[in-house]
C-alpha cells in the first residue's frame, strides 16, 4: 500500500471519528469498529476486494512451526477465533460453526443468511462479532454469537470515506497491536508454466516478515490470529470434501 493510500485512510478514519453532530463521537462507526480485535486506525497494506474461496480451516502454530487441520470437509470461510482461544467460529455456506481448537464436535450456531464476512469480536463484549453483511445501505453489523440476532451499524454509502473504510474491513490484512497477518501472492514454475498462490504472512513490529501457512502451491488466506497470539487459523482452498 502507498504512503498516500496510507495517509487517506488514516485521515478517513480520523474523519468518521469527528464527524458526528456536534463532535460527539459516542455513536460513530470508528468508535464502534475501533473496538474490534483486529481492526487498526492506521493500515499498512490494503489488498483489493476479490471473491474468496472455501476451503478448510487450518492452524499454524506460531512456536512451535507446526500445521493442524481443525476440519476434515471443506466450504469453510473467514474463521475467527473466540476471545477465549477455545475455539473458532467459520461460514459455511449461510450457517455460522463453532469448531474447537481440540478437534471435538463441530457444531452450527446460528443460520446467518446474508453474512459475508466474520471480521472479529468486540474488545469490550465477548458475545459481540463484527461480520459485513451483502446489503449496500447497511454492510456492517454485529453478531450476537447467544442470539444470532444481528445489530446494523451506522453506515452512509454516499460518503468514500466510509466506502473506503468498508473496503478496508472488507481485506484480509488484521492488526493487533505491534502484529500485522497479511495474505501476499507467491509464484513458482510449474510444468505447465507459472503457479500462483497466496500465503500467509505475519510481521511483528518492525522485523521482517515471515511466512506462516504451509500452502505451497495451494491458496491459503482468511487468516486471523489467536488472543494469546500464539497461533494463526487461515483457510487453506481445497476443492475435496
Amino acid at each position: 500500500m502507498s504512503i498516500r493510500s496510507r495517509a487517506f485512510i488514516a485521515v478517513a478514519i480520523v474523519g468518521l471519528a469527528l464527524g458526528t453532530a456536534g463532535g460527539a463521537r459516542t455513536d460513530s462507526l470508528f468508535d464502534l469498529i475501533m473496538r474490534v480485535f483486529g481492526i487498526s486506525a492506521t493500515p499498512s497494506q490494503m489488498r483489493g476486494e476479490r471473491d474468496v474461496t472455501a476451503g478448510k480451516v487450518w492452524i499454524a502454530d506460531l512456536e512451535g512451526g507446526a500445521f493442524t487441520s481443525l476440519t476434515t470437509d471443506s466450504g469453510y470461510r473467514w474463521p475467527v477465533y473466540e476471545r477465549n482461544g477455545q475455539a473458532v467460529v467459520a461460514l459455511k455456506g449461510d450457517s455460522l460453526l463453532r469448531i474447537p481448537v481440540t478437534k471435538g464436535k463441530v457444531e452450527v450456531q446460528h443460520k446467518i443468511p446474508g453474512v459475508e464476512k466474520l471480521v472479529g469480536f468486540d474488545r469490550e463484549d465477548s458475545d459481540k462479532l463484527l461480520v459485513v453483511l451483502n446489503k449496500d445501505t447497511a454492510p456492517l453489523a454485529f453478531l450476537s454469537l447467544k442470539t444470532g440476532n444481528l445489530t446494523p451499524l451506522p453506515y452512509d454509502s454516499r460518503s468514500s470515506d466510509y466506502r473506503r473504510l468498508l473496503s478496508h474491513i472488507k481485506g484480509e490484512e488484521r492488526v493487533y497491536g505491534t502484529v500485522r497477518v497479511y495474505v501476499k501472492a507467491e509464484s513458482k514454475q510449474g510444468m505447465e508454466g507459472e503457479v500462483v498462490w497466496d500465503e500467509v504472512y505475519l510481521q511483528q513490529g518492525e522485523s521482517e516478515p515471515r511466512k506462516v501457512s504451509n500452502g505451497d502451491g495451494v491458496d491459503c488466506n482468511q487468516p486471523s490470529l489467536s488472543p494469546d497470539g500464539k497461533a494463526v487459523v487461515y483457510i487453506k482452498v481445497s476443492d475435496t470434501e
